[in-house]
């Protein structure tokens, strides 16, 4: 697991001006010194993963004896212990292969490239879909479409939180489960990995209200992945 995050500041300078009275009040001077003291900010924040908090002792977690369908709980979520409110995205990437599936009547499905991995959003009985449908926490998170990215072994999402993260507070999850393939056994062999990483921006000058709207995310994350390239 891996926790980036990124510090905007804005420069702020003060212009001071002065002008000329002549030589006639060349006695009648004062002088006055104004200082300004401006405090800077922090963004920062702490990634946590089914309520363990994700830090440089924390390698992950390991499952072994995963088989086919079986679902795992995995509900990441974003605690703001920085100073200024922030804007969270959180990118989830899923490993793809070549793989042999059954599906939901148990047919054997052609060999194609899929994601082993499915997001899933547990219903509130905690019921979990048995299918390959990716769901997730749509009331508190947008699913960045634009932000997909699909390689030739893996898929990368994002899914961004609509409000504004206070200092102090945490997000919900953006899902809850993942869900591993219907995949033919001994196919897949060995240790795969999923990887989430949470992204914090400062929120302020960045959105018009005071929480963003679905084109301000889709903005603010456009520039953010620009700076990253």
């Amino acid at each position: 697991m891996k926790l980036s995050t990124t510090l905007k500041t804005a420069a702020l300078c003060l212009v001071l001006s002065a002008a000329a009275t002549g030589t006639m009040l060349a006695y009648l001077t004062d002088t006055d010194t104004a200082e300004n003291v401006f405090t800077i900010g922090s963004v920062s924040a702490d990634l946590y993963e089914n309520g363990t908090l994700i830090d440089s002792s924390f390698t992950g977690a390991t499952l072994s004896g995963v088989y086919p369908t079986q679902v795992i709980p995995k509900k990441p979520t974003v605690k703001n212990t920085g100073t200024n409110p922030a804007l969270v995205f959180i990118e989830v990437t899923i490993p793809k292969e070549n793989i042999v599936i059954s599906d939901a009547a148990g047919s054997k499905m052609p060999s194609s490239l899929r994601e082993l991995f499915v997001i899933k959003q547990a219903a509130a009985d905690n019921s979990v879909t048995n299918d390959d449908t990716l769901t997730h926490n749509n009331a508190d998170w947008l699913k960045l479409d634009s932000a997909t990215v699909n390689n030739a072994d893996s898929v990368r999402y994002v899914f961004a939180y609509k409000k504004t993260l206070a200092s102090g507070q945490e997000t919900s999850a953006p899902f809850s489960h993942v869900r591993f393939v219907n995949a033919i056994e001994e196919q897949v062999v060995g240790s795969r990995s999923i990887t989430v990483t949470a992204d914090v921006i400062q929120q302020n000058n960045l959105t018009a209200g005071a929480d963003p709207t679905s084109d301000e995310l889709n903005t603010v994350f456009g520039a953010f992945s620009a700076q990253q390239s």
